[in-house]
């Protein structure tokens, strides 16, 4: 009879710690994932806002100085009489238009229809530019 109330007295004891250790990973993992959620977030905001402030402010720190290259209007562009080389998203790379004055970080609003529809400017704040497969539409 003893021996009975023994092995049950143990067998609860390991199951409180079992659910304790659950109960701390469970915590443990939350934690983690919010953490690296926060990480990446506040780095893409901070990335933005470089790329922001670089596009107004130029080497002089005077904002909108033509003498920086940088230009009072932004708008989508692409200056064409200038080259760069490009990492595609296979790694290779690839020599791409553009310049010192673009505006890699807008798109075009709205696409421009000849025969079809073509976006002037994607967004390319990276500098990968991704190779899409050619479709029938």
């Amino acid at each position: 009879m003893i021996l009975v109330v023994a092995a049950l007295v143990m067998l609860a004891m390991l199951g409180m710690a079992y659910l304790q250790v659950a109960r701390l990973d469970r915590v443990a993992a939350a934690q983690i994932t919010q953490n690296n959620i926060d990480v990446v977030a506040n780095a893409t905001v901070a990335y933005l806002a470089d790329v922001l402030r670089n596009d107004v402010v130029g080497a002089s720190g005077v904002a909108l100085n033509t003498a920086d290259h940088v230009e009072a209007i932004d708008y989508p562009y692409t200056k064409s009489s200038a080259s760069f080389t490009v990492k595609l998203a296979d790694g290779s790379t690839r020599t791409a238009k553009g310049g010192q004055d673009d505006d890699t970080w807008l798109a075009a609003t709205e696409p421009t229809s000849s025969g079809s529809i073509n976006w002037p400017h994607v967004t390319n704040l990276n500098g990968i530019f991704l190779r899409f497969p050619k479709t029938n539409q």
